[in-house]
């Protein structure tokens, strides 16, 4: 081999070897594709779809904190540790309830969904505050028994955020 075939190669060589470690780089800190698996989140998420979710810390410098209103998360559910993705309707400090169906923000209807149509179910539930550090999170299908979300297990905490979904986008 020749000195300039031997140089191509090892440029080649350590372009691949440096993709590899960016790409294991990628998906280990900043982001992961994942399996959506249930209904939980219709119309938004469809059952076997596959979403980009963003870690934490990489949403915590995009915008300043872990989730705001509307952001739909990855999380680890309180009490038996699985993995849900559920929408933020309410953040820490603030008291959520849900009357016909209407989620109710501080008493004033939220608009942290988008038009659930058919999903939003005509649940309702007294006022819960949300302890700071915490999050109120519901499943976009509102129908009774949809969704196992923080009616079922309360406020989840900020530590248990897993990631962000930014595709698909949400409506």
């Amino acid at each position: 081999m020749t000195g300039a075939r031997r140089g191509t190669f090892a440029r080649g060589a350590a372009a691949v070897v440096i993709g590899a470690l960016l790409g294991y780089l990628l998906f280990t800190h900043v982001i992961a594709v994942l399996r959506v698996s249930g209904d939980s989140m219709l119309p938004t998420l469809v059952d076997g779809s596959f979403v980009l979710v963003l870690r934490p810390g990489v949403s915590i410098l995009a915008r300043g904190s872990v989730a705001a209103v509307g952001d739909v998360l990855i999380f680890t559910a309180p009490g038996d540790g699985d993995k849900v993705v559920k929408r933020v309707v309410a953040t820490g400090g603030s008291t959520v309830a849900m009357d016909d169906g209407v989620v109710l923000v501080d008493g004033v209807p939220s608009g942290a969904a988008p038009d659930l149509g058919r999903h939003a179910g005509r649940s309702s539930f007294p006022a819960t505050p949300v302890p700071d550090g915490h999050l109120f999170m519901l499943g976009d299908n509102r129908l009774p028994l949809a969704s196992r979300d923080s009616r079922d297990f309360g406020p989840v905490p900020t530590g248990a955020v897993l990631g962000r979904v930014v595709l698909p986008a949400t409506r």
